[in-house]
């Protein structure tokens, strides 16, 4: 294939080395390629084991040392893999987004997992609020609740370091309602991004929700829930208590 020379630092990549990495990918289709174009255009590689083994292969092909390249100089883009536990899950989510560290996307229960509708503080649950809430017969009432500061404050700061927050409630509020709390924590979180009863209409379960909608959530996602069946098979999960909060 003609290929012109491409340069990485001051090691030119030949048109021999281009051409055996082709022999080398269709001889290994455990790379998974779903494509392979030209010059400037990119490989698409979707095994997450494609980068080491690519590495290998040019140094195989061109003897030159493995740490001197990287398939990312040449425009080979290698999908991102998603945390294998709920503990690098968590350790990824407090570092900033960057190539080796993909956008995440935390699940957010409101009811007993970010607060609480009652006249006194429970546990974790001890800052005051008092929120509009607009009821079936089309007239607002003001409502208390308390809410928990710390677990809406790591969910900013996982937002600050550019991964995704979703609000998955089972409760009847409307975005309009929980945007106060919201902003005062500096917490961004829009019609896109925000998931109640009405959304998950047609559904049994928040749990058969997430499980029928695998194009939106996967293992880029973890669910903070204090219902434990809500957990999902196609996500990540972590439980919450009255007394404990997993993102701190």
């Amino acid at each position: 294939m003609a290929y012109d020379t491409s340069y990485v630092g001051q090691v030119t990549i030949t048109r021999k080395v281009f051409s055996q990495l082709d022999k080398y990918l269709e001889k290994n289709p455990q790379l998974a390629v779903a494509k392979t174009r030209l010059n400037n255009e990119s490989w698409d590689v979707k095994d997450d084991k494609a980068e080491k083994s690519m590495q290998a292969s040019f140094f195989k092909c061109s003897g030159m040392d493995v740490q001197s390249i990287r398939p990312s100089c040449l425009g080979l883009a290698v999908a991102p893999t998603h945390p294998k536990t709920t503990e690098e899950w968590l350790s990824c989510f407090q570092k900033p987004v960057s190539r080796t560290n993909p956008p995440l996307t935390l699940l957010l229960d409101i009811d007993k997992t970010v607060m609480i509708s009652g006249m006194e503080p429970v546990g974790r649950f001890k800052n005051k609020i008092e929120l509009d809430l607009l009821f079936y017969d089309c007239h607002w009432q003001t409502d208390t609740f308390y809410y928990d500061r710390k677990a809406i404050l790591a969910a900013t700061q996982g937002q600050v370091k550019g991964h995704n927050v979703v609000i998955l409630t089972w409760g009847t509020y409307e975005l309009k309602e929980l945007l106060p709390l919201f902003k005062l924590h500096l917490l961004t979180v829009d019609k896109r991004s925000f998931y109640n009863n009405e959304s998950m209409f047609g559904y049994d379960t928040k749990k058969g929700f997430i499980e029928c909608h695998r194009e939106e959530f996967d293992k880029s996602c973890l669910l903070i829930d204090d219902d434990e069946s809500n957990q999902a098979s196609n996500i990540h999960f972590l439980h919450c208590t009255d007394h404990s909060f997993p993102l701190y």
